[in-house]
C-alpha cells in the first residue's frame, strides 16, 4: 500500500526545506571571493542610524557620494546612531512589521541580511545545524520574546519577473515566492504550506534583499488582490509590501537610499536604518585579520604612509580591496584612494581571466565612457541600452572578474545585475570616468574642466583625476594600461590653474575640504604648498573624511601659518583622525587654535599626540573656552614628544589647584617659553603640592597663593614657596599657622628677589623670634608688600624693632598687628615708628589689650604719619587716659576713619576722646557693639558733640542696646550735622 502524506507533513516538510534554505542561502563567508585572504572567525557590523524621514530632496538622489567621501556632517545620512540591540528590539517588536535598511553599494546590506535572517533561525532554533551556531543578532534575538516558525530569505533580483502582459505569463503569490525555487516538491505540498503562512503569517519572516536591483518597478498603479489572484511581480510585491498581503508578517527589506526614497508613502517602511560604516576599531581588527600574518606589519605600515584610507575602509568592500593591494604589493603599498584603485584596476587588466578575452582593453575604455556618462547624468545604475551606446553587449561585463595573475587571490564582479547593472562599488565606476577625463583630447580636456568639474557631483572623480595627472607615485606600469594622458604637462598646467581658481573663490567649507581632498590625492607637495597657506574654519561641523581631508593636505603641506577650527564640534572621532594622519608628519605650524570646542579627556589624549607630530619650536597653541579640567590637561601631556612655544589657556572655567598645576607640568614638559592664562584668583596648596609646583619652571598667574597651615615646610619648603611666588607672579600670599623661622624666611626672601607681592600674612605665627621677624621685614621691603597683616603673632618690642630695621625702604598701605596682647610700651613704640617710616595708611590694632603708655608711645613716634584709618577694636581697657592718647593719635595723624567697635565705652572716656579732637575731622566713626546702658545720656550727648565737632559723615552703632526713646532723642540730637546714621 502506498504510503500518503498527511497534511501536517506536508506542511512540515513545505516549512522545514524554506527554513533549511534560507540557512544555506545566508552562509556569510566576507573573503569568499578574495582567495588570497583569510576568512575572520568573528563578526564586524557597520554602524547604524536611525533615518527618520527619506525625502526627494534628501535621499532620492541616485548618485551620491560615498562615505568617506562626504566631508560634512550635512552630506551624510540622517538621524541618530542605534545599536544592534535596537534592530533586533525591531525585529521583535510586534507593532513594527515593516523594516528597511539602506547603505551605498559595497556597505555590507547583503552581508547584514544575511547575517539577520540567518540569526533569526538560529534565535528560533529551526534548523538542527543552527542550535549551535553563535552570531550577535542571534545572542540578541534569543532575548527576545516574538517568536517565527518560518524565515524565508530571497532577493528581489533572483524573484521571476513578469510583467502579466498576457494571463498565461500572470504569477500568483505562491509562484512569486516559492513555486519556482521548491525543485522536487509538488503543487499540493506548496499549496498547503503557502496556506499555512497564509494562516500563519504572524510567525513568519521574510527577508527581500537588493529592491534597487529589482527588474520591475513599484511605481505606478497597483490594483489590490488576493492570496489567490494572479498578476504582474511588481503588483504583487506592491500588495505585500502595502500590507494587503501578509498583514501580520515581519517584513525586512535592503536597498540603496535613492530606492527607498522615491517609493510613494504607503510603501515606506516606518523603520528605516541606515549603514554608516564600520567603527575605526572594526577596521583595524578586520584589515589585520583578513590579511592573516601580514596583517599587523601591514595595518601598520597603513597607519604611518597612508592613514586617511583608513577611513574609506569603513565601506567593507573598499576594505577588503585595500586589503588586496596590501597583499598584493605589500613592499610599496598604496598612498592614495587613486592609488588603490588603479592597481585594483591593473590586477584585473593582468589577470588569466582577462587576458582570455582577449578585447579587455577596448571593453575597458568603453566602460570608462559609460561610467563618464552615468556620472554627468548622476546615475548608477545602467541598463542595456546604456551598454550598446558605448558598443558593449552584456555578456561582455557581466562576468568581468578580476583576478590576480596566476594567484586566483580575488573573485569580485566588476559589475553586478542582469537588466539592471551597477558597479561592485560606486568608486568603480568614479575611477573609470576619471580616466576617462584624462583620456580626453587637450580641448575637450580644457572645456570640461572650465565649465564642469568643480560642480559638486563631480567632487570624488575631481580627487582621482588629481591623483592620475599629478601623482608621480603611482607606477607607470599600473596606468600604462588604463591611460596615455597625452598633453600630461599642459593638462597639469590647466587643472592647476582650475584648483588655483576655486580655492579662492570657495565661499563654504565643505567646498575647500573637497580641494584638499584632491590636494592630497595629487601628492604634489608644490601644488599644495601653493595653494595652502592655511587652515581656517570657525562654527563649521564636519566628519571624520573632512577631518582626514584637511590633516592629510597638512601633513603634506611643510608649514602651515594657521590651523584654526574654532567652535567646530570636534570629538573623539575626528581628533582620532588628526591623530592617525600627522603620525611621523614633522609639519610645521605657526599657530593652532581649537577653541570653544566642548572635548573631552579623549579628544585631548588624540590632540596631544596629533600636536607631538608637528614640530612645536615655533607653535602656539590656543584652548580657550575649552571648559578645562586637570583630567583634559592631564590626557594632553600624556605624550613625550610634545613641544610648544606658546600656550594660551585663556577664558576658561574657574582655575581650581589641581588644574593649576596641571597646566603647569604640561607647561614646563613642553617647553612652553610662553605661558598665558588667566590669574588664578586663589589656589590653596600643601606642602606636597608645593613642592610639585615648585619643579614647574612655567606656571600660570596667581592673584593669592594660600599655604595655610604646612607647619612642616622647612627650608627647602620655603624655598619652593619662594619660587613658586616668582613664577607664577603671585600678588597675595597667606600662611598662616606654618610655624615660620627665620631660615625658612631667608630661603624664601632668597628666591623672591624679583617678585613684587601686594599682600603678605604672617598671621598665627606665635613663635617668629627677633632674627625671623628682621627676614620678614626684608621680604616686605623686597617684594614691595603694600598690605602686611600680622594678627596673632605674639609680637615683641626686638622682633618689631629688627621688623622696623629691615623695611626702612617700605611702603605699607595697610598694617594689621591685631590681636597681639602682650605688646607693651616699648613694643607699641616701634610700631608707631613703622607706621611712620612705611607711610602707613590704613593700622588695624583691634583686641590687642591697649594701654594709656603704649599708646602714648606709639602717638610720640607717630608725629609725621598720615592714617586714613585707625582701628582700635575690642580694646576694653583703655580707660579715661588711654582714650585721651586715642584723640591725640586720630589729631595728629588726620585719621578720616575710627573703628572703635566693642571698647566698653563710658561717658567719661567718650568726653576724654572729645577733649582731644577738637581740630580733629573724621569722615567715618564706628562705635558699633558699645552698650547705650554703660554710657547713657551723658555719653550720647558726647557722640553728637563729637558728630559736630569733627564734621563726621557716617556714623555707625550698632548693636548698641538703643531702646526706642533713647534712638529717638538721639537721632533728634544729631538732626542737623546731617551725618548718616546706622544703628541696626
Amino acid at each position: 500500500m502506498k504510503y500518503i502524506k498527511s497534511p501536517g507533513q506536508r506542511v512540515k516538510k513545505f516549512i522545514k526545506y524554506f527554513n533549511k534554505r534560507t540557512w544555506k542561502e545566508t552562509e556569510v563567508k566576507i573573503a569568499e571571493n578574495y582567495k588570497k585572504l583569510n576568512e575572520p572567525d568573528f563578526e564586524v557590523h557597520p554602524k547604524l542610524k536611525k533615518v527618520p524621514n527619506f525625502y526627494e530632496g534628501q535621499m532620492a538622489a541616485e548618485y551620491k557620494k560615498e562615505k568617506g567621501f562626504a566631508v560634512t556632517e550635512g552630506s551624510e545620512e540622517i538621524g541618530q546612531l542605534i545599536t544592534m540591540n535596537k534592530l533586533s528590539e525591531q525585529l521583535s517588536d510586534e507593532s513594527c512589521n515593516y523594516i528597511a535598511i539602506t547603505g551605498q553599494a559595497g556597505s555590507g546590506k547583503t552581508t547584514i541580511m544575511k547575517r539577520v535572517s540567518r540569526s533569526v533561525v538560529v534565535a528560533n532554533e529551526l534548523v538542527k545545524k543552527a542550535r549551535k551556531a553563535k552570531g550577535t543578532f542571534s545572542q540578541l534575538l534569543r532575548k527576545k520574546k516574538r517568536q517565527f516558525r518560518f524565515v524565508h530569505h530571497f532577493g528581489f533580483k533572483d524573484m521571476p519577473v513578469s510583467n502579466a502582459t498576457r494571463p498565461e505569463e500572470a504569477l500568483s503569490p505562491c509562484d512569486l515566492l516559492f513555486g519556482k525555487i521548491a525543485p522536487g516538491f509538488k503543487n499540493l505540498e506548496v499549496e498547503e504550506g503557502y496556506e499555512w503562512v497564509i494562516e500563519h503569517d504572524y510567525e513568519c519572516i521574510f527577508f527581500f534583499d537588493g529592491l534597487d536591483q529589482a527588474m520591475w518597478d513599484l511605481q505606478g498603479n497597483h490594483n489590490k488582490m488576493n492570496y489567490f489572484d494572479k498578476s504582474s511581480t511588481a503588483t504583487i510585491m506592491y500588495n505585500i509590501l502595502t500590507r494587503n498581503l501578509f498583514p501580520r508578517a515581519k517584513i525586512v527589506i535592503s536597498s540603496r537610499e535613492h530606492k527607498i526614497a522615491s517609493l510613494p508613502l504607503e510603501l515606506r517602511p516606518p523603520f528605516i536604518t541606515a549603514l554608516a560604516g564600520l567603527d575605526p576599531e572594526d577596521i583595524k581588527k578586520l584589515f589585520i585579520s583578513v590579511l592573516g600574518e601580514s596583517g599587523e606589519e601591514s595595518w601598520n605600515r597603513l597607519t604611518v604612509q597612508s592613514p586617511s584610507l583608513i577611513q574609506f575602509s569603513s565601506v567593507p568592500l573598499f576594505l577588503l580591496l585595500n586589503a588586496i593591494v596590501h597583499k598584493f604589493n605589500p613592499a610599496n603599498p598604496p598612498d592614495t584612494m587613486t592609488d588603490v584603485m588603479i592597481q585594483i584596476l591593473h590586477i584585473f587588466m593582468r589577470s588569466d581571466h582577462a587576458q582570455e578575452r582577449g578585447n579587455i582593453k577596448q571593453n575597458i575604455r568603453k566602460l570608462m565612457k559609460m561610467s563618464f556618462e552615468g556620472t554627468k547624468e548622476k546615475r548608477v545604475i545602467f541598463t542595456i541600452d546604456d551598454l550598446k551606446k558605448v558598443g558593449l553587449h552584456s555578456d561582455d561585463v557581466r562576468d568581468l572578474i578580476i583576478k590576480v595573475p596566476g594567484n586566483n587571490m580575488l573573485s569580485q564582479h566588476l559589475m553586478e545585475g542582469d537588466n539592471l547593472m551597477f558597479f561592485s562599488h560606486q568608486i568603480l565606476q568614479e575611477i573609470l570616468a576619471s580616466l576617462y577625463i584624462a583620456n580626453m583630447d587637450l580641448a575637450t580636456f580644457q572645456s570640461f574642466i572650465t565649465e564642469e568639474i568643480h560642480d559638486d557631483h563631480w567632487s570624488v572623480v575631481l580627487r582621482l583625476l588629481c591623483g592620475i595627472i599629478f601623482n608621480q607615485d603611482i607606477k607607470t606600469e599600473f596606468l600604462k594600461d588604463l591611460t596615455t594622458v597625452k598633453d600630461r604637462e599642459a593638462k597639469k598646467a590647466l587643472l592647476r590653474e582650475s584648483l588655483k581658481n576655486k580655492m579662492s573663490q570657495c565661499t563654504r567649507s565643505y567646498q575647500k575640504l573637497e580641494l584638499f581632498g584632491a590636494l592630497y590625492e595629487a601628492n604634489d607637495a608644490e601644488l599644495i604648498q601653493s595653494h595652502v597657506p592655511e587652515i581656517n574654519f570657525e562654527n563649521e561641523s564636519f566628519n571624520a573624511a573632512g577631518m582626514y581631508a584637511m590633516s592629510s593636505v597638512m601633513r603634506r603641506c611643510g608649514h602651515l601659518e594657521q590651523f584654526r577650527l574654532v567652535k567646530c564640534d570636534l570629538n573623539a572621532e575626528l581628533m582620532k583622525c588628526l591623530e592617525l594622519n600627522l603620525k611621523g608628519s614633522g609639519v610645521k605650524v605657526s599657530k593652532i587654535d581649537i577653541s570653544d570646542n566642548q572635548m573631552n579627556e579623549e579628544v585631548f589624549k588624540s590632540l596631544g599626540s596629533a600636536l607631538a607630530s608637528i614640530d612645536g619650536n615655533e607653535m602656539e597653541l590656543k584652548l580657550q573656552m575649552c571648559e578645562l579640567t586637570k583630567e583634559k590637561i592631564d590626557a594632553l601631556r600624556r605624550n613625550s614628544g610634545l613641544k610648544i612655544h606658546t600656550l594660551d589657556v585663556r577664558n576658561n572655567s574657574k582655575i581650581t589647584s589641581d588644574l593649576f598645576l596641571a597646566i603647569a607640568k604640561v607647561a614646563t614638559r613642553s617647553e612652553v617659553e610662553n605661558l598665558l592664562t588667566d590669574p588664578c584668583e586663589e589656589l590653596h596648596l600643601n606642602s606636597e603640592q608645593l613642592m610639585e609646583l615648585g619643579k614647574w619652571k612655567t606656571c600660570g598667574k596667581l592673584d593669592k597663593l594660600v599655604v595655610n597651615e604646612n607647619k612642616d615646610l622647612g627650608t627647602a619648603g620655603w624655598s619652593e614657596v619662594g619660587l613658586v611666588v616668582t613664577q607664577c607672579q603671585v600678588k597675595a600670599l597667606e600662611a598662616r599657622y606654618c610655624n615660620l623661622t627665620a631660615e625658612g624666611m631667608k630661603a624664601f626672601k632668597e628666591n623672591t628677589r624679583n617678585a613684587k607681592l601686594d599682600k603678605l600674612v604672617v598671621s598665627h605665627n606665635s613663635n617668629l623670634g627677633t632674627a625671623c621677624w628682621g627676614e620678614v621685614g626684608l621680604v616686605v621691603t623686597q617684594c614691595q608688600v603694600k598690605v602686611f597683616k600680622a594678627s596673632y603673632c605674639n609680637l615683641t618690642a626686638g622682633g618689631l624693632k629688627a621688623f622696623k630695621e629691615n623695611t626702612r625702604n617700605a611702603r605699607l598701605d595697610k598694617l594689621v598687628v591685631s590681636h597681639n596682647s602682650n605688646l607693651g610700651t616699648a613694643c607699641w613704640g616701634e610700631v608707631g615708628l613703622v607706621v611712620t617710616q612705611c607711610q602707613v595708611k590704613v593700622f588695624k590694632a583691634s583686641y590687642c589689650n591697649l594701654t594709656a603708655g603704649g599708646l602714648k608711645a606709639f602717638k610720640e613716634n607717630t608725629r609725621n604719619a598720615r592714617l586714613d584709618l585707625l582701628d582700635v577694636s575690642g580694646n576694653k581697657n583703655l580707660g579715661n587716659a588711654g582714650w585721651g592718647e586715642v584723640g591725640l593719635v586720630v589729631t595728629q595723624c588726620q585719621v578720616m576713619a575710627l573703628e572703635a567697635r566693642y571698647c566698653n565705652l563710658t561717658a567719661e572716656v567718650i568726653k576724654a576722646f572729645k577733649e582731644n579732637t577738637r581740630n580733629a575731622k573724621i569722615e567715618f566713626l564706628d562705635l558699633s557693639g558699645n552698650q547705650v546702658s554703660k554710657f547713657g545720656n551723658e555719653g550720647l550727648f558726647t557722640i553728637s558733640e563729637i558728630v559736630l565737632q569733627c564734621q563726621v559723615e557716617t556714623l555707625h552703632m550698632r548693636i548698641c542696646g538703643f531702646n526706642e526713646d533713647l534712638l529717638k532723642r538721639f537721632k533728634a540730637l544729631i538732626a542737623d550735622t546731617g551725618v548718616e546714621f546706622a544703628s541696626n
